[in-house]
């Protein structure tokens, strides 16, 4: 009897501890379900403009992506803007403009605009990397001649007429020879070196009015046309220009390099490794050649800083393997003028080789005239010969970018 007695407080305590645990189950169970129709309606950011307005305002944009069921999305192009006094502001308020809970950590490229380009870029892409919610590998784009917005919505246009997208062309341009391209965390680090400088790329869009010949109607008969058949126009948007690039200077815009001089820059990048080039117009062999042009299938660049006569000294080398794209080109000089293959293919080389150091000497002349070490020379010159570098900063009657000589060892193999 005793044991009985006793054993009646545990059943009681064992009922209450199964009534918690069976309360507590529920209440996670209906956390879960609760939580179920939030998670599908987030909206995912894959790309984001930023922007100034009058007031001292900021108005931020963005493409996003709804997923609409497990392991699925909703692929489609759907634009959202807000705008706020601060950036972080701004960013905030696409989720109250939107509706939903609106994700940037999955942003793959960030778009300063056209007015924001011109101010101090620089306090922005901290506020980006000090934030966190954007990765700090995103992809920066200036967009020169357009606003973020106005951007974004031609993207729009863009991304529906095709399957070519931003993020698609500027993921394949990031190892040609055509643009060079910057991370939010390789900007940063650029602007924060002993040179100040870095650059961003600039990418322009454009409509282009062009004819719709699917949807026409029958001929209106033999030697006349009715109207019916006549094909409308139709605007489609295309990238016009994505081979220049924007050089900032503490955070501020200082210049822009043309086709050539952003051409130079990309043949001293190591990780560039392919790309085009081409000869516009030459005279060799009694005969006139222009456009011709080859395909980039290997590149290897390195640069030496040394010092000269306590002068300042680059050596630049470039090795590049190139696929002539017109071999018929040649036929003429190979059959009638008797010349010889090794004879077009070494005069080949030399103009390549030519043009490319004309390219890169460009992009150095740009260093100089823009006054603005985007190509960080002066930083690897301390890094590299820091003791010599610091013995020829002590002379005020020196002046590096005046100084500095370059040398070229270039070689192309052309086939």
């Amino acid at each position: 009897m005793a044991e009985q007695k006793m054993s009646k407080p545990w059943k009681i305590r064992a009922y209450k501890l199964l009534a918690v645990l069976f309360v507590l189950f529920a209440f996670f169970q209906s956390l879960v379900f609760s939580n179920t129709p939030q998670i599908d309606m987030r909206a995912v950011v894959t790309v984001l403009g930023i922007d100034s307005v009058p007031g001292g305002r900021f108005k931020t944009s963005a493409h996003i992506l709804v997923p609409v069921a497990a392991g699925e999305t909703k692929s489609s192009q759907d634009l959202i803007e807000s705008e706020g006094s601060s950036l972080a502001e701004a960013i905030d308020n696409l989720s109250v403009t939107n509706g939903t809970k609106v994700e940037i950590s999955q942003c793959g490229m960030v778009i300063f605009g056209k007015t924001l380009s011109e101010k101090d870029v620089l306090e922005h892409v901290k506020m980006l990397m000090s934030d966190g919610r954007v990765s700090a590998g995103v992809v920066l784009i200036s967009a020169d001649k357009l606003e973020a917005r106005d951007f974004l919505e031609k993207h729009s246009k863009m991304s529906d007429e095709s399957s070519t997208n931003v993020n698609s062309f500027i993921s394949f341009f990031e190892n040609s020879l055509y643009m060079p391209t910057l991370t939010m965390i390789r900007f940063l680090a650029n602007s924060t070196t002993e040179s100040r400088s870095s650059f961003l790329p600039c990418i322009e869009l454009k409509e282009n009015m062009s004819e719709d010949t699917g949807s026409s109607g029958g001929s209106g008969g033999e030697g006349g046309g009715s109207s019916g058949g006549e094909s409308a126009p139709v605007s489609k948007t295309k990238i016009e220009s994505i081979s220049t690039i924007v050089i900032f200077r503490d955070g501020k815009r200082v210049g822009i390099l043309d086709n050539v001089e952003t051409s130079g820059l990309s043949w001293t990048d190591k990780r560039s490794k392919r790309g085009f080039i081409q000869l516009d117009k030459f005279e060799e062999f009694g005969r006139e050649y222009q456009n011709i042009a080859g395909k980039v299938s290997s590149k290897k660049a390195s640069m030496k800083y040394l010092f000269k006569d306590g002068k300042p000294v680059l050596k630049v080398k470039v090795r590049a393997k190139i696929g002539l794209l017109d071999h018929q080109m040649f036929t003429y000089d190979l059959d009638k003028a008797k010349l010889s293959d090794i004879k077009v293919v070494n005069m080949l080389d030399r103009r390549m080789s030519d043009k490319i150091q004309s390219e890169i000497d460009a992009a150095i002349n740009a260093v100089k005239r823009l006054d603005s070490d985007f190509m960080r020379l002066r930083y690897n010159f301390f890094r590299m010969k820091n003791k010599e570098m610091t013995k020829y900063e002590s002379d005020p009657n020196n002046d590096f970018i005046r100084d500095l000589t370059v040398e070229y060892d270039i070689k192309c193999d052309v086939r």
